[in-house]
Protein backbone atom coordinates (compact mmCIF):
# COMPACT_ATOMS: atom_id res chain seq x y z
CA UNK A 1 0.00 0.00 0.00
CA UNK A 2 2.78 2.49 0.86
CA UNK A 3 4.55 1.76 -2.42
CA UNK A 4 1.35 2.33 -4.39
CA UNK A 5 0.81 5.70 -2.69
CA UNK A 6 4.41 6.64 -3.46
CA UNK A 7 4.08 5.61 -7.12
CA UNK A 8 0.88 7.63 -7.46
CA UNK A 9 2.96 10.79 -6.93
CA UNK A 10 4.64 10.30 -10.31
CA UNK A 11 2.98 11.54 -13.49
CA UNK A 12 1.11 8.95 -15.50
CA UNK A 13 2.27 9.57 -19.08
CA UNK A 14 1.52 7.57 -22.13
CA UNK A 15 3.92 8.19 -25.00
CA UNK A 16 2.65 7.11 -28.40
CA UNK A 17 5.08 6.42 -31.22
CA UNK A 18 5.17 8.93 -34.09
CA UNK A 19 3.65 6.39 -36.52
CA UNK A 20 0.70 5.81 -34.16
CA UNK A 21 0.12 9.57 -33.87
CA UNK A 22 0.42 10.01 -37.65
CA UNK A 23 -2.17 7.28 -38.25
CA UNK A 24 -4.51 8.85 -35.70
CA UNK A 25 -4.13 12.29 -37.32
CA UNK A 26 -4.95 10.78 -40.74
CA UNK A 27 -8.20 9.26 -39.45
CA UNK A 28 -9.44 12.18 -37.32
CA UNK A 29 -9.68 15.90 -38.00
CA UNK A 30 -9.69 16.92 -34.33
CA UNK A 31 -8.61 15.68 -30.93
CA UNK A 32 -11.16 13.45 -29.22
CA UNK A 33 -13.24 15.25 -26.61
CA UNK A 34 -11.79 14.64 -23.17
CA UNK A 35 -8.56 13.26 -24.65
CA UNK A 36 -5.97 12.90 -21.89
CA UNK A 37 -3.14 12.01 -24.28
CA UNK A 38 -0.90 14.66 -25.82
CA UNK A 39 -0.61 13.56 -29.43
CA UNK A 40 1.99 16.08 -30.52
CA UNK A 41 3.78 18.89 -28.72
CA UNK A 42 2.26 22.18 -29.94
CA UNK A 43 5.32 24.25 -29.04
CA UNK A 44 7.65 21.87 -30.85
CA UNK A 45 5.60 21.85 -34.06
CA UNK A 46 5.29 25.63 -34.03
CA UNK A 47 9.00 26.13 -33.31
CA UNK A 48 11.32 27.46 -36.00
CA UNK A 49 13.38 24.30 -35.63
CA UNK A 50 10.53 22.04 -36.77
CA UNK A 51 9.14 24.48 -39.31
CA UNK A 52 12.51 25.06 -40.98
CA UNK A 53 13.08 21.33 -41.40
CA UNK A 54 9.54 20.85 -42.70
CA UNK A 55 9.87 23.77 -45.11
CA UNK A 56 13.13 22.36 -46.46
CA UNK A 57 11.65 18.85 -46.84
CA UNK A 58 8.55 20.21 -48.59
CA UNK A 59 10.77 22.12 -51.04
CA UNK A 60 12.76 18.93 -51.57
CA UNK A 61 9.48 17.12 -52.39
CA UNK A 62 8.57 19.72 -55.00
CA UNK A 63 12.09 19.94 -56.47
CA UNK A 64 11.98 21.31 -59.99
CA UNK A 65 8.44 22.65 -59.54
CA UNK A 66 9.38 25.70 -57.48
CA UNK A 67 12.51 27.59 -56.51
CA UNK A 68 15.90 25.97 -56.06
CA UNK A 69 16.79 24.83 -52.55
CA UNK A 70 19.92 26.99 -52.83
CA UNK A 71 17.72 30.09 -53.17
CA UNK A 72 15.17 29.10 -50.51
CA UNK A 73 14.28 31.68 -47.85
CA UNK A 74 12.53 30.48 -44.69
CA UNK A 75 9.26 32.05 -43.59
CA UNK A 76 7.35 30.71 -40.60
CA UNK A 77 4.18 28.85 -41.57
CA UNK A 78 1.81 30.36 -39.02
CA UNK A 79 1.59 30.96 -35.31
CA UNK A 80 -1.10 28.31 -34.86
CA UNK A 81 -0.45 25.07 -36.71
CA UNK A 82 -3.70 23.41 -37.79
CA UNK A 83 -4.55 19.78 -37.12
CA UNK A 84 -4.02 18.97 -40.81
CA UNK A 85 -0.67 20.78 -40.90
CA UNK A 86 0.53 18.77 -37.87
CA UNK A 87 -0.25 15.61 -39.80
CA UNK A 88 1.57 16.85 -42.91
CA UNK A 89 4.64 17.89 -40.92
CA UNK A 90 4.79 14.59 -39.03
CA UNK A 91 4.27 12.57 -42.25
CA UNK A 92 7.10 14.49 -43.91
CA UNK A 93 9.49 13.84 -41.01
CA UNK A 94 8.66 10.13 -40.97
CA UNK A 95 8.96 9.86 -44.76
CA UNK A 96 12.51 11.20 -44.80
CA UNK A 97 13.74 9.31 -41.74
CA UNK A 98 15.81 6.21 -42.57
CA UNK A 99 14.07 3.90 -40.08
CA UNK A 100 10.43 2.91 -40.77
CA UNK A 101 9.35 3.35 -37.13
CA UNK A 102 11.34 6.24 -35.63
CA UNK A 103 11.01 7.40 -32.04
CA UNK A 104 10.28 11.03 -31.13
CA UNK A 105 13.87 11.42 -30.02
CA UNK A 106 15.16 10.19 -33.37
CA UNK A 107 12.84 12.52 -35.30
CA UNK A 108 13.86 15.48 -33.21
CA UNK A 109 17.56 14.94 -33.74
Amino acid sequence: PELLRFLSLFPDWQCLEPNVVANFLKKHNHAPIGCQVTLIDEEEVESQEYQRVYAYLSKLDSKGKTQSLDEYKFSKIESFVSWEMKRVILDSFIKYYSHPEPSWCELKH
